[in-house]
This record gives C-alpha cells, sequence and structure tokens, in this order.
C-alpha cells in the first residue's frame, strides 16, 4: 500500500469518531439506532398511559431526554481538540549514503546521493479531553537536481587514496509516514499551584504561562529514490580524468521503517508559543537497486538500525484558531550493516554481507501554518 493511501485512510479513522459524536449517532447503524428509539418512545407512552400520566408531562419528560444528551454530545465536543498544520520546508539539506567493504571489512566503494530542495509536510491530530491524542504526519519532497558521487578504493594498494571516481545527475525523491498516540504527562498553567505562579513571575511572564510535556509512541516509515544519468569519469586509475559514461540510467531505492517513541514538550505565554520534540526509533532497513551499466539488480535487508529525530518551533496566533511559525527540523537513520543478495549476467549472489554506514539525514529551516479547532 503506498504512503499516500495509508495516510488517507489514517485521516478517515482519526475523524470518523467525531463525526458520529456530532450526528448523536453511535456506532450502531442508523436504521437500527431510530428504530429502537421509537420504539423505546412509544413504550414509554403506553406505560404513561396505563399510569394515567398526563400527555403533558409526558411530552416534557420527552424534550428533557432529548436536552439531555444534546448536552452530553456537546460536553463530548468541548472535549475534542483537532490540530491540522501545514510545513514547508526550505534549504533543505542532506545525504543518503552507504558503503561497501571486502571480505576482510576494508572498503573499496562509498555511493552519496544529496538531499537538496524543498519538503511539504501535512500534520493532524485529535485530542480528546487534552490527555490522550492521536496524529500523524506525511511529508513529500521536491527536491532539485544535484551531483551524485560513486567512489572507489583498492585496499591492498593504497586504502586511502582514491582509485576511481565517477559523478552522475542524481534527481532525488523522499517521502515518510509516521503515526503516533500521545499521553500528557504534564499540564502546568498560573492557576496550577503557587509554585508556578511564582515560576511564572520570575520568567517575568505577565500574560500567564501554559507548559506541557507529552510522551508518544507510534510507527514510522521513510523511502528514499535515487536515479543516476549523465556519468562523467572523474578520477581512473588514481589520475584524474574527464570521461562521459555513457547510457547510465540506474537507481536506488531505501525504506527505513519501525516503531518511534519520544517526548514533546510546550509552551506558551500570550500569543507566542514555542515547542520542542525529541524521537528515538528502532528500524529495519531494506534497499532495492540496478546498475543498468553491469545489468546487476540487488536487494539489501538488515535490521536492529536506529533513527534520531528533533523539532524546535515558535509560533505567532493572529486568532484563537490560527498560527503561524517557524522551525528547524532534523532527522538521521542509520543501519550499520545490511546483506545483500543479486544477480547479473555470469554470477548470482546470496546474504552477502557486505554493506555498512547505511544513512539518510535531512535538516532544514521550516515554515508552517496551524489550525486549531
Amino acid at each position: 500500500m503506498k504512503i499516500p493511501s495509508i495516510l488517507a485512510l489514517t485521516i478517515v479513522a482519526l475523524l470518523q469518531p467525531l463525526f458520529l459524536c456530532a450526528q448523536e449517532v453511535s456506532v450502531w447503524d442508523r436504521k437500527y439506532y431510530f428504530a429502537a428509539q421509537q420504539q423505546a418512545a412509544a413504550e414509554r407512552v403506553l406505560t404513561a398511559l396505563e399510569d394515567n400520566i398526563p400527555p403533558e408531562q409526558i411530552q416534557q419528560e420527552q424534550l428533557q431526554q432529548q436536552q439531555a444528551r444534546k448536552t452530553v454530545v456537546e460536553e463530548a465536543l468541548r472535549n475534542v481538540a483537532i490540530e491540522l498544520a501545514l510545513e514547508y520546508a526550505f534549504c533543505v539539506r542532506g545525504n543518503q549514503i552507504f558503503e561497501v567493504v571486502d571480505e576482510q571489512g576494508m572498503r573499496i566503494s562509498r555511493l552519496h546521493y544529496p538531499n537538496r530542495g524543498q519538503m511539504y509536510t501535512y500534520k493532524g491530530e485529535v485530542r480528546f479531553f487534552d490527555i490522550v491524542g492521536i496524529g500523524g504526519r506525511y511529508s513529500s519532497s521536491n527536491f532539485s537536481r544535484s551531483t551524485a558521487t560513486d567512489t572507489d578504493w583498492i585496499p591492498e594498494i593504497t586504502p586511502d587514496l582514491i582509485w576511481l571516481e565517477s559523478h552522475s545527475t542524481n534527481k532525488a525523491k523522499i517521502e515518510s509516514f509516521d503515526m503516533n498516540v500521545y499521553y500528557r504527562l504534564m499540564d502546568i498553567n498560573a492557576g496550577s499551584s503557587q509554585m508556578a505562579r511564582d515560576l511564572f513571575d520570575l520568567l517575568r511572564l505577565k500574560n500567564g504561562g501554559h507548559f506541557t510535556l507529552d510522551a508518544f509512541a507510534g510507527y514510522l516509515e521513510h523511502k528514499g529514490r535515487y536515479g543516476m544519468t549523465d556519468g562523467a569519469w572523474t578520477i581512473a586509475w588514481w589520475w584524474p580524468v574527464d570521461e562521459g559514461i555513457y547510457d547510465l540510467n540506474s537507481f536506488y531505492k531505501v525504506s527505513y521503517k519501525g516503531p518511534r517513541f519520544g517526548l514533546r514538550a510546550g509552551g506558551s505565554s500570550g500569543k507566542l508559543a514555542t515547542e520542542i520534540s525529541f524521537a528515538y526509533a528502532v528500524l529495519k532497513t531494506k534497499a532495492y537497486g540496478w546498475w543498468n551499466l553491469r545489468d546487476y539488480s540487488f536487494e539489501q535487508n538488515g535490521k536492529n538500525g536506529y533513527g534520531i529525530e528533533a523539532g524546535l518551533n515558535t509560533s505567532y496566533s493572529f486568532t484563537p484558531h490560527l498560527a503561524l511559525g517557524i522551525g528547524l527540523n532534523y532527522t538521521y537513520y542509520r543501519q550499520k550493516g545490511l546483506k545483500e543478495s543479486g544477480n547479473q549476467p555470469g554470477g548470482v549472489y546470496d546474504e552477502l554481507d557486505i554493506i555498512r554506514n547505511v544513512e539518510s539525514t535531512v535538516y532544514s529551516p521550516t515554515l508552517f501554518l496551524k489550525y486549531k479547532w
């Protein structure tokens, strides 16, 4: 299933309970719900007639019950908060790299693909009673073309001197998705305690303050695709050259996925708010590639990798519902080793332990627009 499809299903799943509450409909099918309500009303009328209760009193009791149901629904909606955000990351920087080693573990090749351009992120979160929340986000890149580098060494002869190196035009595309459950550990405002009021006075927060701390756990998936065309040799036999590599049309695709958990802290005073977050992930990594000039297709697999994500942002609320902000985001995913299986004319390879230091890095400043309801 594609990431956008997962995101669409996630949004539907998040908003479905709210829609049901807004329509005063339970998890039953509407037909059976209203049928049950009509039957219960008829039974109340028959019981009232048997007890000689005046019709006006019956009608008054029914109106009171309807008002009570309406009050319950309104109270439930007051304890549900929805937050949507659109984030634009500019001046994105980062890299996707991996290395190949020989049987002795000596590095013989390194491939480097830059991430350069912009990214768009869509976020959504639903909170219940300001304690528990469910949220997700989807990011997609709009990267410009850059220069990929393929560097080779002969460790038996000159382990530190480049033997071969080529450059090629790199067209990169990354997508990421995560889904999380949040739980509020701490919620402090000026009215919480005398200690809180003293702290806000010490920080000179004239408009009062509000501090929160959330723990969260969830799942993430990060995908990257890198295409290589228009290649040229820049070093050959330890000597600088400038020779074209004709008909180059290769690609490398990599995916990191696994559970994540972390903390999110926020503070606000008046119309200004700041939020900082940190997450750690345990990852499995899978990659595919095709070097067309060798007609070599391969697959790489590994587990027990890790990821680190950090974010910092500040926003200004123009209205109680609308805010604009700036921030910084950083992500780093790493797999120490992968095993490679592949085939090419004249050879088939299975579970070779030759791939090392598979890393993806993305960092950038951001602008975002946030809507709360």
